[in-house]
């Protein structure tokens, strides 16, 4: 390892979703030769129990496997953990009660990242948006949160994503997206892993923020990478 500290990605929730996310810590990276990029090692373990069953009581708990998860990370060598999932945040507080390792919160990274939004429409799973894990930090931040008539029409959409049906999902989402703009939304926030892989290569009449951009940025410092130039610029939100 020369010295250089390992990030430790817990995946799988969803993998395509992990993938998404390694790929933004490449792209981010000012990098002209293979070593100039951050080590990082990543266990994807889509057999997570799902979150929002597990919110709702109608499955078991993911934290376990979160747990083994990143212990399994800590053994291998991990330095700091990153965990791409919005929902698996609910469960952090304990997470890290389990391991002396520093686990990154995407939640508190992305709201403080937010400068300019007033009113914001919330795109998230059911557990995401009924246990205010955005809401709660935006509101206070003075943010306005406004969220989708019909939050089941969301999960459908989500389930699509995860089914590989995107450009269904895509569709069915800008439906959503434009009802947000005309409730005078100034941002869309994709508070599930799975929204940026439909929305994201879209352009959108107003700015979607990411929050795997501000994990792969803080990945990135974190581990002593170099940001590229024109990020912060391409990121303002």
């Amino acid at each position: 390892m020369n010295g250089k500290k390992l990030l430790g990605i817990l995946g799988g929730m969803g993998p395509e979703a992990t993938v998404y996310f390694f790929k933004k810590i490449v792209e981010f990276t000012e990098a002209e030769r293979d070593q100039e990029h951050i080590p990082i090692m990543i266990y994807n373990y889509p057999q997570i129990p799902d979150r929002v069953c597990a919110y709702v009581g109608c499955g078991e708990s993911p934290l376990r496997e979160l747990i083994n998860g990143v212990k399994k990370l800590q053994s291998a060598g991990a330095d700091i953990i990153a965990i791409p999932c919005n929902s698996a945040h609910l469960w952090l507080k304990e997470i890290q009660e389990n391991t002396n390792l520093e686990i990154l919160n995407m939640i508190e990274l992305t709201v403080s990242s937010i400068k300019q939004a007033s009113k914001v429409g919330l795109l998230a799973t059911t557990l995401t948006v009924n246990s205010g894990l955005y809401e709660t930090p935006l509101r206070k931040k003075g943010i306005e949160v406004l969220l989708p008539d019909n939050q089941e029409f969301v999960m459908e959409q989500i389930r699509l994503i995860k089914r590989g049906q995107v450009i269904e999902a895509k569709k069915n989402l800008l439906k959503i997206v434009d009802n947000f703009i005309d409730d005078g939304a100034s941002h869309i926030l994709a508070g599930c892993t799975e929204i940026p892989l439909a929305l994201n290569n879209n352009k959108l009449q107003i700015p979607l923020i990411d929050p795997m951009d501000a994990l792969a940025t803080e990945c990135i410092i974190r581990l002593g990478g170099r940001l590229k130039k024109d990020l912060n610029k391409r990121l303002e939100i």
